[in-house]
């Protein structure tokens, strides 16, 4: 894992998860959240990105094999994705954001739920915040780079093995997006489900064991895309805040009763700020 991703968050801080009144509603009476397939999200650049960023970072390197790598990296990242599905939540760290609503809320209509991120970190997930700027990125992956042992002057490896470190870098470029997308303010709460290719079954690997695991499936056109739905922790699910999208129409009593009914009673309840019609 690359320890620099990790989401240290701040006592108070609250991570927020947009939705729409039907998945808002399945999370309070469900006690889920729902993990999907990252080949399979809405940026269709999702890992893309991070695996170009690793690649020119191979090449700038200066190891000949690291550029050597460099050219059949896409083979890595084929191989990495037909063994395991990296599966993940997207939230943010601001709860009002407008580009967020349009996204991600029915165009507003939907609300974003603030979690307390302790309470998450409880659930089998890693919270991995993303990087969005050029430069952080490329300092980060030559730091890490030049700390792989097979490209320190005088090493011999064998070219046709890519090194483990590169792999496991390879599957954390979850971390990395394109600039533009910065004003989210992304924090991803990643589960990775382990796939044998033999009958091609699912399982959740951990330090205890392995255990299977079922995963749902949803229709992105003609391609089915994966999905886990993880319970949130069982004693305190971790919701401390919602707010409600700037063209909800909710009559606020009725979210309370909603509220009290699933366990939530002494949740806050904001308004977004945000000016939207």
């Amino acid at each position: 894992m690359i320890r620099e991703l990790n989401y240290q968050p701040e006592p108070g801080d609250l991570l927020y998860h947009y939705c729409s009144p039907a998945t808002f509603l399945a999370i309070l009476q469900g006690k889920k959240l729902r993990f999907s397939d990252v080949l399979c999200m809405n940026d269709s650049s999702e890992y893309a990105w991070g695996t170009q960023a690793l690649i020119e970072g191979l090449k700038r390197n200066g190891s000949p094999l690291a550029a050597e790598i460099a050219l059949g990296l896409q083979g890595s990242y084929d191989l990495a994705h037909r063994i395991s599905i990296t599966t993940a939540c997207c939230l943010s760290t601001d709860g009002d954001v407008l580009s967020q609503w349009r996204a991600y809320a029915e165009n507003g209509s939907g609300f974003s739920i603030g979690f307390d991120p302790h309470q998450l970190d409880s659930m089998p997930v890693r919270s991995t915040r993303v990087l969005y700027k050029d430069l952080e990125q490329q300092s980060l992956i030559d730091k890490l780079l030049k700390e792989v042992p097979e490209f320190c002057e005088g090493a011999v490896a064998n070219p046709a093995d890519c090194p483990e470190r590169v792999v496991e870098l390879l599957l954390e470029m979850i971390g990395f997006k394109n600039p533009a997308f910065e004003e989210e303010k992304e924090v991803r709460l990643v589960h990775r489900i382990a796939v044998d290719s033999d009958p091609f079954r699912t399982f959740y690997a951990s330090e205890t064991g392995s255990s299977d695991v079922s995963v749902g499936f949803q229709m992105r056109g003609s391609n089915p895309s994966a999905y886990l739905d993880l319970p949130l922790p069982e004693q305190d699910p971790g919701i401390r805040r919602i707010v409600v999208g700037p063209r909800a129409q909710v009559e606020l009593r009725s979210l309370r009763i909603l509220l009290g009914a699933t366990g939530f009673g002494d949740v806050s309840v904001d308004r977004s700020q945000a000016t939207y019609r």
